[in-house]
């Protein structure tokens, strides 16, 4: 099954038991990501993704399992996903998709997401614009993850703090 592949992967990769090259361990990890392991489909398109061999092949099986990653529910497939939904890079074009998987991936806590999400909602891309709901989404992000997420909220109040915002409301901060 799927978990067990996913753990003779990770042990195989820790060294814990004998691989006989890298091929194998990657095997394993298709495997288990083939049988909807999250853990797997994450690792396996990220091992794609990255790989130095056969570059258009490896991106284009990458980009099934971003996919894949996605339609579970994993945040940072979601988010990668809808990057290249919104600008249709190896895949078609769907600002809609983008702007749906974004949002959901924003709102399940992925700092990333919730950055870019209230960078498109501060300026109106894709968006409509709202001003209250980007500066929720940086400071949510600002509380959960590192210093660069707390810049932006920061810098966004700040110049937001003497402006009426265009939704006609004051930001909730």
């Amino acid at each position: 099954n799927g978990d067990a592949a996913f753990e003779i992967g990770e042990m195989m990769r820790k060294k814990v038991i004998p691989a006989k090259n890298a091929s194998e361990i990657e095997m394993f990890y298709k495997r288990a990501a083939d049988f909807g392991n999250p853990a797997a489909i994450k690792k396996y398109a990220f091992m794609k993704y990255y790989s130095n061999s056969n570059r258009r092949k490896e991106i284009e099986m990458a980009i099934k399992y971003f996919e894949k990653g996605s339609e579970i529910g994993d945040p940072e497939l979601m988010y990668l996903w809808s990057l290249r939904k919104e600008i249709g890079r190896d895949t078609s074009k769907d600002v809609k998709e983008a702007m749906k998987l974004m949002e959901l991936s924003a709102n399940c806590g992925y700092p990333e997401a919730k950055v870019d999400y209230g960078i498109h909602l501060l300026n109106g891309i894709n968006v409509t614009k709202n001003v209250a709901a980007a500066i929720r989404q940086f400071k949510e992000a600002a509380n959960n993850s590192n210093n660069h997420e707390a810049f932006l909220y920061h810098a966004i109040t700040l110049l937001n703090s003497s402006k009426d915002c265009n939704d006609g409301d004051s930001p909730d901060i």
